[in-house]
């Protein structure tokens, strides 16, 4: 990744668990359609209990769709909003609990901020530790700005149990889209959490139809060969 193209993202996050508040901030950094990203957040106060910092990975970077690597065919309408829109995401994890999170994300000089309201109820019984990958459909409302999304992600905890939770997202450009198919994102995450600070990576690919098989090297000379992906907000913004 060419650090002189690096998109910063300041994050701050607000959540309102099983009657608790707390707040972290935070930072990720990513370019557009490089598709690797990685974050660090940190509490400022206490987390509510029953809540795991884990379970922010289905929204953090996910939130990102501007930065996931493109395979041929493939179209990102977040480009054209240079990685600026709102959305809502809800989480269901069946007897463990659901979330809702509202959020935006918006320019912030030659970079991004991201704001994001987090309201629900949880009862995990044990660390996550893990995520499995997970595989995102994109459904374009045509002539709309509005693209709806759902994927599945399974964690794992600590003393060996399995979590589930289906994630479905409305989100909303600042434009009508041109997105006129069902489309995919492959979604890699990795991540260490305990009660204060969540680090996470992760990487995502974009893709029409048919499936993902791409190592860590073919992404990256597709990338070296494809340089108009390598925009920073404010060259962007100065496009006509």
């Amino acid at each position: 990744m060419n650090r002189q193209n690096e998109i910063k993202v300041k994050h701050r996050i607000q959540l309102l668990i099983n009657g608790h508040s707390a707040e972290l901030s935070g930072e990720s950094i990513g370019c557009f359609g490089v598709g690797d990203i990685k974050a660090k957040v940190s509490a400022l106060n206490s987390v509510p209990e029953g809540f795991d910092l884990g379970l922010l990975v289905y929204v953090l970077l996910t939130g990102q769709p501007s930065m996931s690597y493109c395979l041929k065919g493939a179209f990102n309408p977040f480009h054209k909003s240079y990685g600026t829109y709102e959305a809502c995401r809800t989480l269901d994890l069946g007897e463990f609990g659901n979330l809702k999170t509202d959020y935006k994300i918006s320019k912030s000089g030659k970079n991004l901020f991201a704001n994001f309201k987090i309201t629900g109820t949880t009862s995990i019984p044990s660390k996550l530790i893990g995520v499995a990958p997970s595989y995102e459909s994109w459904m374009p409302i045509i002539g709309s700005n509005e693209i709806l999304g759902h994927f599945t992600m399974i964690w794992n905890t600590k003393n060996g149990q399995y979590i589930k939770g289906e994630a479905d997202t409305r989100y909303l450009l600042p434009h009508a889209h041109e997105l006129d198919s069902v489309q995919h994102r492959e979604i890699k995450i990795d991540f260490q959490s305990d009660n204060q600070t969540l680090i996470q990576n992760e990487r995502i690919v974009l893709f029409k139809n048919g499936f993902v098989n791409l190592k860590e090297s073919e992404i990256i000379e597709s990338y070296e060969k494809t340089p108009h992906n390598n925009l920073t907000v404010a060259q962007a913004h100065e496009r006509p």
